[in-house]
Order: C-alpha cells, then structure tokens, then sequence
C-alpha cells in the first residue's frame, strides 16, 4: 500500500500540469484511502477535500457526493459524530440528482458503521444488510467485506459467534493473495473465535494478524488487532502481555486519534485490571473509557461501562 501511496504522489504533480483532471481526481482519492487506512486521519482529510475541488472543476456531482461520503467517514472515525452525521446528510441530499453510481453502497456502509458505534444496532444491521444486498448485485467484494465485517460485529454483541463465522469465512484472501480488505477483517475474525472459546485459532489469526497490519501499515487494523489481543492475552492470566498490549492500542489510537477504538481499548485495560486483582485501576481506566463513550454518544457501550463501575 505504501508503494503504490508513493507512485499516486508523484502522479498528482504530473496530472496538475498537464490538466488530466480524471487522473488527479483518482490519485488524490486513492492516496486519501492509503492515508486513511494508515491512521492519518488528517492528511487523509485534505486529500479528499482536494477530491471535491477536482470534482467540482469536472463538474462530477457523483464524484463530488463520493469523495463528501468519504469526508464524513473521516469524521466519525475522529469523533466529530455529529458532524459526520451533517456531512452524510449534505452528501445524500445532492446524490439525489446524481443518478445511480458505483458508490451507491458506500453511504450505506459508512451510515451503518457509525450507527453501530453509536448503539442503534437494529438501525445499522438494516442499513448494512442493504450494504450487503447491493454489493452481491454489483460484486462489490471491497464493500461486500466491509459490511460482512461489521455485520459480524453485530453478532458478537449480540451473543451469536457461529453466525459472525459464517459471515466471515467465504469472504477471506482469495488463493494467492493478500488483501487489505481481509487485513481489516481480522480482529473480528479473531474476536470470533474467541468468543466460540476456540483460543488457538483466535491466537493464530492475531499473529498472522498483526504481523500483516504492521507490515502493511494498516494502523486502522491494528489499533483493534491489539485490542483483541490484549483480550486473548487477559482471558489467558498474562497480565503484563497484555497490559502492554493494551497500553499500544491505546496510545496508537490516541495519536490518530479515534477515539472509539481508544474507549473499547481503555474498557478492556479496566477489565484486565479487575480481574489481575487491582480495583482501584480498574475503575480508573473505566471511567476514562466512559468519559470517552458519553462524549461520542455511544449508548451501549456507556451502558455495559456504567454497569462494570457498578459492580465494584
């Protein structure tokens, strides 16, 4: 991904000159993805603002209402829930006479990722059902993942891990391939396992795991890689593997930031200390992870938090 982040870097002057106003559209989009991917939501951000002006020069509502989606899934990732929410809502209020598109799957997904952070499960399994739906009919597979994934997510808060393994399993690397979209599937995958009490799958998958994210860059992926690990590791009684384990996850989503994964890292350090026998940190560690969900706005997560503060 780094590579090809680099040779798109070295189009954008080139196509500027030039006046090929597709190329630079694709290249600024394409490095706005890598940046993303690679926690670095603000150069990202400005790659895709530079998007829309290169539309707006083409005159390319769908591209303009594309790379709008975009912005507002950078936003939700950094925090600024309510503003994605506008940027979304902007965005779909001008795809309207845009006609169909190839990213008529994309709203649905983003939509439904934040739906899911913020506890309206029943809203976002509606929205990424349909995801899922429109990506069969136009094989989609990026975005077929991505709504699969989050899909599985859902069933794993709701108590159903055979249902997330079926989800996830048709949809790994295809022969001979490595693929960023199964990069960004992992940690579920592993959490899957996990949670049908199968620890040596679970452990397999997050060697291999992070391994591959660290060797693609792909922080988006091991930021939640980590978080699971240091689940794994704590189910285990390693308790300073997985502190540390933890303590990297937290500061890798501090520097982002993003602050959701930071929250679900901070809930998992509480539960660790709890269980190693220190309250005291314990509860400290949940209350800034709670801080963190009221902030957002992300109703189960402050529920489970508040509840684990209460017992103790």
């Amino acid at each position: 991904m780094e590579a090809g982040r680099q040779v798109l870097l070295e189009v954008l002057p080139l196509a500027e000159a030039v006046g090929d106003l597709p190329s630079l559209c694709y290249s600024l989009n394409n490095i706005g993805y890598a940046s993303m991917i690679q926690g670095e939501f603000d150069q990202a951000r400005l790659f895709w603002e530079r998007t829309v002006t290169v539309n707006q020069r083409m005159n390319n509502l769908g591209g303009i209402v594309f790379s709008m989606f975009h912005l507002g899934e950078l936003l939700s990732l950094a925090g600024e829930w309510r503003r994605a929410w506008d940027q979304f809502e902007q965005a779909r209020s001008l795809s309207g006479s845009a006609g169909t598109s190839f990213y008529s799957t994309y709203p649905l997904f983003m939509e439904g990722r934040l739906l899911l952070a913020e506890g309206k499960w029943r809203q976002a399994g509606r929205r990424l059902e349909e995801c899922v739906a429109v990506a069969r009919r136009t094989s989609d597979l990026h975005e077929l993942r991505a709504a699969e994934t989050l899909l599985a997510e859902f069933d794993l808060l709701e108590g159903r891990p055979d249902g997330a393994l079926t989800r996830l399993k048709p949809i790994l690397d295809r022969p001979g391939l490595e693929e960023l979209g199964v990069t960004l599937l992992l940690p579920v995958l592993a959490w899957t396992y996990l949670e049908l009490g199968d620890e040596y799958q679970a452990e397999a998958v997050l060697t291999m795991g992070v391994a591959r994210a660290r060797r693609q860059n792909a922080r988006l992926a091991l930021v939640d890689m980590l978080r699971v690990r240091g689940m794994l590791l704590t189910s285990q009684g390693h308790w300073q593997q997985a502190e540390r384990t933890l303590q990297e996850s937290i500061s890798l989503a501090h520097t982002m930031p993003y602050p959701y994964a930071e929250g679900r890292s901070l809930l998992e350090y509480g539960v660790l200390r709890g269980k190693s026998g220190d309250p005291d940190r314990a509860c400290e560690r949940l209350s800034q992870a709670l801080a963190i969900f009221q902030r957002l706005g992300a109703r189960k997560d402050i529920e489970r938090t508040e509840e684990m503060l209460g017992r103790r």
